[in-house]
């Protein structure tokens, strides 16, 4: 087990988190007690005033009463430290009035019994333990030695009345010590039950903080080779320039792209991945939101996409549909983090030249997505296990745990098939909502409307992201402008409009995406232009979700960099309003 460090203890080096525990429940005590002592005063000082006559005995139960009334005032005002020092002078000098002005058949000194019992409870430390019962000692005494030489008078009443009020005085003491055992009792019982949920909780700690290291670990390496594929390349690349000219062109194997490329999505899967779970964490996950599509034509690009992936250990991807419908509708983005999680998991973990199958079908209104790799295995023991972030089989990850979270938001779950003799199949099913027509018609429509001659305004300050998206995009025959801060935005779009807008979210030290969203749609002629944010910020500066800041600002979409530039042209048709799309040669 871990130890708590000193900034986790108390002075008595107890852990605060039991210590403050303690506090409360001392709290919940002085209000019972104060509330039981202030009944008893009232009922026993009328009761006693009327068998008496003595004004001295009302007297002095009313004000024991009233001083018990101020502690459970102060005990709500939670100033517990004085609620428990006057909870105990008014127990201890009651004792001492009482047993001062009653004769010493009254058994006031049996009192002492529960004046030690809060002296223990209430009280922590040593010191202040020893003195009160010094206090305690001193009021036995007094009554004692008042009993033998009469130094205050006595109340007269009969020796019958006497006896009476003692045998009385002795059966509130005999409830008082039993509501002390009660307290004692419950709190060992309390005491020992935080103790062990602290105990498990440190172990809690230390395993999490064993797995956020090798997770750190092992990604780092892995993060270092996929760099190392990409940086080896372009040091490959940029040898063959030596002495030529910078605007020549290059000879580039289209095997060695593929292997960048491939390189650079794994980073980013690893990036998406814990954000995606950081995200989870704090309570911040992205809405559902659902689209119809092409089924077939996106599980097609899965499909290529992990293949080419596999070819790089090697192992055949072996993939399949069964009764599928030809449109779905539903989140495609999360539908695609769950897939990409799973096949990526599996092309990891299979043995090298063996075959990783995925399968597609649907049964019982169910989509059914198996993905069966050739790999060692998961035990009947770790089966669970597996979808703990961090913590996998066959290393450290957060892949499964966010699919199956993704999974769930969708309605849907991922398990595990029991082990077979080979290998581990995850089946991931969810409920299949097909597009309507109109949904499908309406995808047709979109797919079919050229977006040539779209004008485009990239909002970017560093250079070489505005000269990469320019590039990419120009390649759709779009009429690309860029601007590299704030204030140049707004200068392109007091002169002329565009058609949509890609703007960074970190503009500069204090000025982001909101700010500039903000102006864009108080401005009248800009108020409709659609807004796609690209950022690598999945928090702003602040720590709040970039993308939810983003969107309530008034962005139309929002999507992290690395950008897949074949996503963000389809992001693009979906937001553009093509009735305003005017073609500009």
């Amino acid at each position: 087990m871990i130890n708590p460090s000193k900034a986790d203890k108390d002075a008595n080096g107890i852990p605060i988190a039991i210590t403050a525990a303690t506090q409360r429940n001392i709290g919940r005590i002085i209000s019972i007690l104060g509330f039981v002592t202030l009944l008893l005063a009232l009922f026993f000082g009328y009761l006693l005033f009327r068998i008496t006559g003595s004004p001295e005995i009302l007297l002095g139960a009313l004000a024991e009463a009233a001083f018990c009334g101020w502690a459970l005032l102060l005990n709500y005002q939670q100033r517990t430290g004085p609620a428990i020092t006057l909870t105990f002078f008014i127990h201890g000098l009651s004792t001492l009035y009482f047993g001062l002005i009653l004769g010493p058949g009254a058994h006031v000194q049996t009192m002492a019994i529960f004046l030690l019992g809060i002296t223990f409870l209430l009280f922590e430390g040593r010191n202040i333990r020893w003195l009160a019962t010094a206090f305690i000692v001193l009021v036995i005494i007094a009554i004692g030695v008042n009993n033998h030489t009469v130094f205050l008078d006595k109340v007269p009443i009969s020796v019958y009345h006497e006896e009476l009020i003692g045998w009385m005085i002795t059966g509130t003491v005999m409830m008082l010590t039993c509501l002390m055992l009660y307290f004692f009792v419950h709190e060992i019982a309390d005491y020992r039950r935080r103790v062990y949920h602290y105990t498990h909780y440190t172990e809690e700690l230390k395993r999490t903080k064993y797995a956020i290291s090798k997770y750190v670990q092992e990604n780092s390496h892995q993060i270092r080779i996929d760099l190392n594929i990409v940086y080896g390349h372009l040091q490959h690349l940029l040898a063959l320039t030596t002495g030529k000219d910078p605007w020549e062109v290059v000879e580039v194997k289209i095997r060695d792209l593929h292997a960048m490329l491939n390189s650079t999505k794994a980073t980013h899967e690893f990036i998406n991945n814990s954000l995606e779970w950081a995200r989870i964490e704090r309570g911040l996950e992205a809405p559902i939101k659902k689209e119809a599509f092409d089924l077939f034509r996106w599980l097609d690009n899965i499909a290529e996409r992990f293949r080419l992936m596999a070819q790089e250990r090697p192992v055949e991807l072996a993939f399949n549909t069964e009764n599928l419908p030809p449109y779905l509708y539903e989140d495609k983005h999360k539908l695609g983090i769950i897939i990409g999680n799973l096949l990526s998991n599996a092309i990891k973990f299979t043995e090298k030249n063996s075959t990783v199958r995925f399968s597609v079908m649907t049964k019982k209104d169910q989509l059914i997505f198996e993905i069966k790799d050739q790999g060692k295995g998961i035990s009947a023991d770790q089966v669970n296990r597996v979808f703990e972030p961090f913590v996998t089989e066959n290393g450290t990850g957060l892949g499964l745990p966010v699919a199956r979270k993704l999974a769930r938001a969708l309605h849907g779950d991922i398990y595990i098939e029991p082990m077979a003799e080979r290998g581990t199949t995850f089946i991931f099913s969810l409920p299949c909502e097909t597009a309507s027509a109109g949904q499908v018609a309406e995808l047709k429509s979109t797919g079919n409307f050229t977006l040539k001659g779209l004008r485009v305004l990239v909002v970017d300050d560093d250079y070489a992201s505005r000269r990469i998206a320019a590039l990419n995009l120009q390649r759709m025959d779009y009429i690309i402008y860029t601007c590299s801060s704030f204030a140049a935005c707004k200068d392109r779009l007091r002169k002329s409009s565009v058609d949509v807008i890609l703007l960074d979210y970190n503009l500069a030290t204090d000025i982001t995406a909101v700010d500039v969203l903000k102006w864009i749609r108080n401005y009248l002629p800009t108020q409709e232009i659609p807004v796609i944010v690209l950022s690598g910020n999945a928090y702003s500066r602040g720590g709040d979700d970039a993308k939810l800041l983003s969107l309530k600002a008034g962005a139309n979409s929002y999507i992290t960099k690395p950008i897949q530039y074949d996503e963000l042209v389809a992001e693009i048709g979906k937001i553009i309003d093509q009735s305003k799309i005017k073609i500009h040669p």
